[in-house]
C-alpha cells in the first residue's frame, strides 16, 4: 500500500534549499551541512515505506541511518545558534558539542540530547538578547523564533498527542525548522554583519 503520508514526511525536507541556497550564496560553506541534515532525512523518512511496502527500503539498515538524521539536525541547531551570535564560534562550538552528540545519540539518551541542545540555545538566546540594540534586522529574529516555536510544538507535542497523524505532523516540523534556520541566517545581512563585542566590553557597558 503506498502512503502519502510518508512521501509529504520525506518530500518536506526539500525546505532545506531555503537556508542551503542562502548560504551558497552567501559563500558560507554551511550550506553543506544543511544539505546533508536534509538528504539524510529523507532517506530516514523513506525508510518507514518498509512497513508498508516491503522490501523497498531494504538497501538502507535503519540504525545508522536514523543516528546520522539525529547528528546532523542537532548539530544544524547547534550552528545556527551560534551564527546568531555573530561571534564566528560556528566551528568551534561545532566541534567541541559533535562528541557528545554523538555519544548521546548512539545512547539513544533522549534527555541527554535535549540538555546539549537546551544549554547552547539557552546560552546563544541570552547573548543577542542582551546585544539586541546592535541587530538591525530583528524583525527575522521574530520570524525565526515564530518558526522554532511552531516546530517545537509539530516535533515534540503534536505528534505525540496525534501518533496516528505522525508523518503528517513531522513533515509539517520539517518546514518550520528549515524556515527557521532561513529566517535566522537573514538576521545577518553577511558573513560579518556587525561588529563583534564582548558580553562585558567597555564600550557595551557605556552605551
Amino acid at each position: 500500500m503506498f502512503r502519502w503520508d510518508v512521501l509529504w514526511c520525506a518530500g518536506t525536507n526539500v525546505c532545506c534549499l531555503f537556508p542551503v541556497t542562502l548560504a551558497y550564496r552567501r559563500g558560507m560553506d554551511e550550506w553543506l551541512l544543511y544539505l546533508s541534515t536534509g538528504i539524510a532525512s529523507v532517506f530516514y523518512h523513506l525508510h518507514h515505506f518498509n512497513r508498508y511496502l516491503p522490501p523497498a527500503c531494504d538497501f538502507m539498515v535503519y540504525k545508522p541511518i536514523r543516528m546520522i538524521d539525529l547528528v546532523l539536525s542537532d548539530m544544524s541547531v547547534c550552528w545556527i545558534t551560534s551564527a546568531m551570535t555573530g561571534l564566528n564560534i560556528q566551528l568551534k562550538t561545532f566541534f567541541v558539542f559533535l562528541p557528545f552528540e554523538m555519544y548521546a545519540v548512539y545512547l539513544d539518551n533522549y534527555s541527554a540530547r535535549w540538555g546539549l541542545a537546551g544549554f547552547w540555545i539557552t546560552c546563544s538566546l541570552l547573548y543577542v538578547f542582551y546585544n539586541l540594540r546592535w541587530y538591525e534586522n530583528k524583525k527575522f529574529l521574530a520570524l525565526g523564533m515564530a518558526c522554532s516555536t511552531l516546530e517545537l510544538a509539530f516535533y515534540e507535542f503534536l505528534s505525540s498527542m496525534y501518533p496516528w497523524h505522525y508523518n503528517w505532523i513531522h513533515g509539517t516540523h520539517h518546514i518550520f525548522g528549515f524556515l527557521g534556520i532561513y529566517f535566522y541566517m537573514k538576521i545577518h545581512k553577511g558573513v560579518q554583519d556587525i561588529k563583534h563585542r564582548r558580553v562585558l566590553s567597555q564600550e557595551s557597558l557605556i552605551l
